[in-house]
């Protein structure tokens, strides 16, 4: 652990990307992924309607066919505002709904080997809300979750609303808990 309280991961293994513009972000989102894909791993959206249905689309422009991928069970895509309704039904955040609803995804998909790479927004979602206390508590989840089975996780950021948000020390706590910053 460093001194901020963060797991130090190897590079590329818990990726945020505080982007300016959707489209910079579903560019590099689809990338990552598609690598994966590529390589027979699976992968996990839990996003936005509008950035699961941006993904489909360049993933498909990339080679792995999206209905192909989900047909096999490659590929899963779930709705992050729908899951928020169940992680803080009431304004606090619920740790064991986040352990049975993407614990027991990551679980699965993880445990058919071959790999699995995740994008979330769960974090920035909470963050734009002005929960930035518990997009850090997920993120510490998510870490957590990565101690038990192994994956690779992409985290994205509007940086409008990281700007506007949350203190300096959650900012800084949200870095610290990624092996990797990207700003574009």
């Amino acid at each position: 652990m460093d001194p901020a309280g963060a797991t130090v991961r190897s590079a590329d293994q818990h990726v945020v990307h505080v982007y300016d513009k959707s489209g910079t972000l579903v560019r590099g989102v689809a990338a990552y992924l598609a690598v994966a894909l590529l390589h027979g791993e699976a992968a996990l959206v839990v996003a936005s309607a509008a950035h699961r249905d941006a993904l489909d689309v360049a993933l498909d422009q990339r080679g792995p066919a999206v209905d192909e991928l989900r047909a096999r069970g490659q590929y899963v895509a779930l709705d992050a505002e729908a899951l928020l309704k169940h992680l803080v039904p009431d304004g606090r955040l619920d740790p064991h709904a986040f352990g049975a609803l993407i614990g027991t995804e990551v679980e699965d998909l993880a445990g058919r080997g071959g790999g699995l790479s995740v994008y979330g927004e769960l974090v920035a979602l909470l963050w734009r809300r002005g929960q930035a206390a518990a997009a850090v508590q997920v993120e510490d989840l998510w870490n957590d979750l990565a101690g038990s089975h192994r994956f690779r996780l992409y985290c994205g950021y509007d940086s409008a609303a990281f700007d506007r948000e949350g203190t300096p020390a959650q900012a800084a706590r949200v870095l610290t808990a990624h092996s990797d910053v990207r700003c574009s």
